[in-house]
């Protein structure tokens, strides 16, 4: 796909297997779906939009590189990361957010990214937000069906808000990736302002 080409700026959103999704990511994403295999030792993050994804993605790629910062800024987190709109076998990071917080940042995404459906005013946004006519859906709904899986052994549920806390990576590292022992620092270049 062209990112830069008119024929994918500001389309309406498409609906995958009853989800809203950007129509620039929605090409052949059944066919993705569908003959995608996934490996036991995958480690998936799972996020609602705007809720951490980028910084989780960083956090776990700096434990597994043994919290080697150049190893770790070896490519941009989008090359070591792949995006995948749908579930997998493997280790499972879920990240929730607040949904205020995430509804402002999706307001301003979306504003910017052209490849997404005009987000309207705000209050048009907050309203399509609550109801779940956004990219990827009820946030509700989202938090609530990974919540509800939050017990299995595979899974680890972590708050954005608890991502503030530097022993975050040592508690990744202790209780569900199993690296090696010694002390974790983020990586630097990762935005972690707010």
């Amino acid at each position: 796909m062209n990112s830069t080409s008119s024929e994918w700026r500001r389309q309406d959103l498409v609906n995958i297997r009853g989800v809203p999704m950007f129509c620039a990511f929605a090409h052949n994403l059944d066919e993705i779906i569908d003959h995608f295999q996934a490996r036991e030792d995958d480690i998936v993050i799972a996020t609602y939009p705007k809720s951490g994804t980028t910084w989780m993605s960083e956090i776990v790629d700096l434990v597994l590189s043994d919290g080697d910062i150049e190893k770790s800024r070896r490519d941009a987190i989008f090359q070591k990361v792949p995006m995948l709109e749908f579930r997998v076998p493997g280790e499972i990071i879920y990240v929730a957010r607040n949904p205020k917080d995430v509804a402002v940042s999706f307001y301003h995404f979306d504003k910017m990214n052209q490849l997404h459906p005009d987000p309207g005013t705000w209050e048009e946004y907050v309203e399509r937000f609550i109801q779940g006519n956004v990219g990827f859906g009820s946030w509700g709904a989202h938090v609530r069906d990974w919540w509800n899986l939050r017990q299995q052994k595979n899974m680890l549920y972590v708050f954005y808000e608890d991502m503030l806390e530097v022993s975050l990576p040592v508690h990744l590292r202790e209780k569900h990736l199993s690296a090696k022992e010694h002390k974790v620092d983020l990586n630097p270049i990762t935005n972690t302002t707010y």
